[in-house]
């Protein structure tokens, strides 16, 4: 799994740390030491969890013992990205299923659980004007699905696929007839 680790980074540019998935522990952990020395703990995309290492956590890093403050900023940010993408993905399993149940009579129990949503979770509130963009752009993709054929993620994508949609008859001797 190193390689494929180190060729995702590698393609991401970041050369320095696909070298050290490349490398065994033993020479990878002092590299790893010397790049949180002088990168002051930055994750991949430069956010910085943890900065001013001394000497000595520079020193346990070399060894492949991770300094207390460093792992327990990357285990925060990390709780922290999940819990947030677990309330978006509730926010949108939500109006998933307020569109879904809009003509039903389980409407009222979807919108006991939005409100509940909503008591835990006031600054991602769903609203009527929630509500309402998120109906009108599931009617649009609806729309564009039925004429396509497909639901596309990106519709910027349309013009790109529009003619691998297109009818083409197919020989069992390979050759479009």
């Amino acid at each position: 799994m190193n390689w494929v680790d180190a060729y995702g980074l590698a393609k991401e540019g970041q050369l320095e740390r696909a070298f050290e998935k490349l490398l065994p522990a033993i020479a990878s952990k002092p590299l790893v030491s010397a790049r949180i020395a002088t990168e002051e703990g930055r994750t991949r995309r430069g956010i910085e969890l943890a900065g001013d290492f001394s000497a000595w956590e520079v020193a346990m890093q070399a060894v492949g013992l991770q300094p207390e403050r460093f792992a327990i900023a990357q285990k925060n940010a990390i709780d922290a990205k999940l819990h947030e993408q677990k309330v978006d993905a509730e926010k949108n399993a939500l109006l998933n299923r307020l569109w879904m149940e809009r003509d039903t009579d389980e409407l009222d129990n979807v919108i006991d659980k939005v409100n509940a949503f909503n008591d835990r979770h006031p600054v991602l509130a769903i609203t009527g004007k929630t509500v309402q963009d998120s109906f009108n752009n599931r009617a649009k993709n609806q729309a564009i699905a039925e004429n396509l054929g497909v639901q596309l993620s990106n519709p910027k994508m349309i013009a790109e696929v529009e003619s691998k949609l297109q009818y083409k008859p197919y020989s069992v001797f390979g050759k479009n007839e």
